[in-house]
């Protein structure tokens, strides 16, 4: 659709998105998943619209963004969930009190 599309930008993709189209991001999110055995980590739903979350957000730890020790396992809901208390910048402290609950 393009320009007539609702969410158009003029044609640029976010960082974000590009990068999660190369295969480097695409085998840290299989590795999550892997390790975690495709089970969310706060709810224990097996392999159903599952995401993997960085620990350490995306933005301020480019460093960390394919370390699959900064990834776990949610479920898409748990996930939604984690960032309606939580906000988009987030870090470990708020993972361990989300999962906590």
């Amino acid at each position: 659709l393009g320009e007539e599309h609702w969410h158009w930008k003029g044609g640029i993709s976010g960082e974000r998105y590009i990068d999660m189209q190369h295969k480097e991001y695409k085998d840290w999110r299989t590795g999550v998943f892997e390790r975690d055995k495709y089970t969310c980590q706060k709810c224990g739903q097996v392999g159903y619209e599952i995401r993997a979350h960085h620990i350490h957000n995306y933005s301020d730890y480019p460093e960390l963004r394919t370390d699959v020790d900064n990834g776990i396992t949610l479920c898409a809901t748990c996930h939604r969930q984690f960032h309606n208390i939580n906000g988009n910048k987030t870090n470990k402290t708020q993972l361990d009190n989300f999962l906590e609950l």
